[in-house]
């Protein structure tokens, strides 16, 4: 049997708990929302699917029905997990919210995470996880407090 070039970009797919393949009517529109607005890399496409580095973990979105989600479902059943940053949460939460006023706003779990659960345009469900910036990205350099200088103390 021969492959035709179509099918080139998939392979050599790795498998693992790096490497995720998803099911998508249109792997291209499907791609276009994970580059534009997840910040994912396409790496390879093809007329039956599309290879991203989705921050180090390989995402495969292959030719196929999609979940179907017309809801976003809790985070431990989503089909792919990405940590990301902080705005990027909020940036996508807001073109939700745009869509579905109802939808639930990103929830602090146990790891300290905030979690968010957002469906791709084949309704797969991916659970966006970002930490809050730590303080040491505050500018004080770890420090809890800063000294204030009020002039009415001086």
């Amino acid at each position: 049997m021969t492959r035709s070039r179509a099918r080139a970009p998939l392979d050599g797919v790795r498998t693992g708990a790096q490497a995720v393949t998803l099911a998508a009517p249109d792997p291209r529109a499907a791609a276009r929302f994970y580059a534009d607005w997840l910040g994912c890399r396409i790496v390879s496409a093809g007329a039956d699917g599309v290879v991203l580095d989705a921050y180090g973990r390989e995402v495969v979105l292959s030719r196929g029905p999609g979940a179907g989600h017309r809801r976003a479902p809790p985070g431990d059943q989503a089909a792919l997990s990405l940590h990301v940053e902080m705005g990027r949460m909020e940036s996508i939460w807001e073109l939700d919210r745009r869509r579905d006023p109802t939808v639930p706003a990103p929830l602090l779990d146990a790891r300290g995470l905030f979690v968010y659960v957002t469906l791709d345009p084949a309704g797969n469900a991916v659970a966006l996880l970002a930490r809050l910036p730590s303080l040491a990205d505050d500018g004080l350099g770890g420090r809890v407090t800063k000294r204030l200088s009020r002039p009415d103390f001086d």
